[in-house]
């Protein structure tokens, strides 16, 4: 009877935190972009939380394990979009720290006696700490990204950057879990005293963060600037993948086009976007196409082999575009985006390049800017020698690219502005570094590619990562992509603009007309740097090691007063 007693109890534990685990994901997905349910951020933990009283056992830590296997998979599913399995691989490897977050707060709660109003927020932030730098770093579906929209909430990340908006939504969370847990009738009054005082320092907390961002909205003074017309050609993967004369032909004539019409506004833009690698490749490599042109004069005996005539071929395309481009910078700016191979004497490097051609110069005069945070397995593969022949066949590259060796501002009209690449808008260190380096940054640009994910859920993250940016650095941000999302963002992090048409904003083509925004106030973000978060992974570790030797040192205690226990 006892024995079926325990396994009833048993049986209705696993189902609780299987009904808890489901509920968590749940609302931790409806808040995360494109359902924007941002509300349930605040108590998206409290049924894990909850539940983790239970010992979980095998079955149970199975079941949580599984919990954040669903959320990464379902947070990265537009990854199936490139191949597959990607998704699952996302989804195993942020389950690694989804159980580490509810082994740890575990302990820290119930084996430690720490609120969970400080040891989930600290075990949360730390381990998103962690995730944003280890293997070059994965900062995508951060906890603070589900609240990109509330701006009051989120003007603190100008001092702690996202990591501090993640830390005040998981203490809102683990101080609804310990009223749940800790003030109930009959519960514990040792428990309730340490819980009550950091549940008013969570409310404190909570209300001197959110005065201070209606303070920072209401005294922001957002300055306008030059006129900006970004150009979304709606290229697709598959369209841009062939490589051949003909696609590249399309895609360069397309974007051409649209420049037109943008040039064709009234007023006309003072500067012109376009999105990733758009150009032709080595479109603005002036020194190869001059090798070019002397190896075809160096070699006239070979003029009716194949490979004259594949290259002098090459050149005269290179001829034509160049001059189709030429007459539109007597008319504006413009940043141009292709794959650069400088140096004629080693064509292996290659660099992901933006370029800025300035109103009335030579296109010769084009200033060049390297990506600096390559996308690994996306344009180079970490031990290649070692790995390259197992992941060859998902790469779209069969050679490394070459990072940038350091971060370069571009200027219009005494603006100056951070040319960022792609996913570089991800890493707040790496933006941040533009203006950290010369001492100033008035706005940034982010040009991107995300044809590659066609119309899925990966374009609302891109976004609500780039709100944070504009915050962090309290500079305005133009993303100009290839298939949207495009938008311009002010440095309160409003999303001002963003290219509709037809009532869509992906996947569809245009031109976005608006205005680059500074503003005068610098952030603090920028000199006290990642420090939050920093911090709050030292702490969650120096607790654990408290923790962990707590609980040696009361066993030890133990088996000094136990004789039996000695004796055997």
């Amino acid at each position: 009877m006892l024995s079926e007693n325990k396994t009833n109890k048993s049986n209705r534990n696993i189902l609780f935190l299987a009904i808890a685990s489901a509920a968590t994901v749940g609302l931790l997905l409806l808040a995360l972009p494109p359902t924007e349910a941002s509300v349930f951020a605040w108590v998206a933990l409290v049924p894990l939380l909850v539940a983790l009283r239970l010992k979980p056992g095998k079955l149970g830590w199975l079941i949580l394990w599984f919990a954040g296997f669903v959320h990464g998979t379902v947070g990265f599913i537009w990854l199936r979009h490139v191949m597959w399995f990607l998704p699952a691989l996302l989804g195993i490897y942020l389950s690694l720290y989804f159980i580490l977050f509810c082994a740890a707060v575990r302990r820290l709660g119930y084996g430690g006696g720490i609120p969970f109003a400080l040891s989930a927020p600290l075990t949360w932030t730390g381990l998103e700490g962690l995730r944003s730098v280890l293997f070059t770093g994965l900062p995508w579906l951060l906890f603070a990204h589900t609240q990109y929209r509330v701006l009051p909430v989120i003007q603190i990340a100008d001092f702690f950057g996202a990591p501090g908006v993640t830390f005040l939504l998981v203490a809102v969370n683990g101080l609804v879990a310990d009223a749940i847990l800790h003030f109930g009738k009959g519960r514990a009054p040792s428990r309730r005293r340490p819980a009550l005082a950091t549940g008013i320092a969570v409310v404190l907390v909570f209300a001197g963060s959110v005065s201070y961002g209606f303070f920072r909205l209401a005294t922001v003074e957002v300055i306008e600037g030059p006129r900006v017309a970004v150009i979304q050609g709606n290229i697709p993967q598959s369209l841009k993948e062939q490589w051949t004369t003909e696609s590249v032909e399309k895609m360069f004539e397309t974007y051409l086009e649209l420049t037109d019409e943008a040039l064709a506004h009234d007023p006309p833009p003072d500067l012109i976007l376009w999105p990733e690698t758009m150009a032709p490749p080595g479109f603005f490599d002036f020194r190869r196409q001059e090798f070019l042109r002397q190896w075809l004069n160096d070699n006239p005996e070979l003029r009716h082999t194949e490979q004259w005539l594949r290259i002098r071929g090459r050149v005269r395309r290179y001829a034509r575009q160049i001059e189709r481009v030429r007459p539109l910078t007597s008319k504006a700016t413009l940043v141009i985006s292709a794959n650069s191979h400088p140096y004629p004497e080693d064509p292996t490097i290659t660099y992901n390049s933006a370029f800025l051609l300035p109103q009335n110069h030579d296109v010769e005069d084009a200033v060049r800017y390297d990506k600096l945070h390559l996308v690994p397995f996306g344009e180079y593969v970490p031990l290649r020698w070692l790995f390259g022949w197992a992941v060859d066949f998902i790469v779209p590259y069969h050679y490394d690219m070459t990072p940038g060796d350091s971060p370069k501002l571009f200027e219009i009209d005494g603006w100056t502005f951070a040319p960022t690449i792609c996913y570089e808008d991800a890493f707040p260190r790496v933006v941040a570094n533009f203006a950290r380096e010369h001492g100033e940054m008035d706005f940034i640009a982010n040009l991107t590619n995300e044809a590659w994910f066609k119309d899925s859920t990966e374009m609302d993250q891109h976004l609500a990562i780039a709100v944070f940016r504009a915050i962090e650095c309290r500079a305005g941000l133009i993303r100009a992509a290839n298939t949207g999302i495009s938008a311009f963002i002010d440095p309160t992090g409003r999303i001002r603009k963003r290219l509709v048409v037809d009532g869509r904003d992906r996947e569809v083509a245009g031109v976005l007309h608006g205005v680059a925004t500074k503003t005068e106030q610098v952030s603090p973000y920028l000199t006290v740097g990642e420090w939050f978060g920093a911090i709050c992974t030292a702490a969650w570790f120096l607790c654990l090691i408290g923790v962990f030797y707590s609980s040696i040192a009361k066993g030890a205690r133990r088996t000094a007063k136990n004789p039996a226990m000695n004796a055997s």
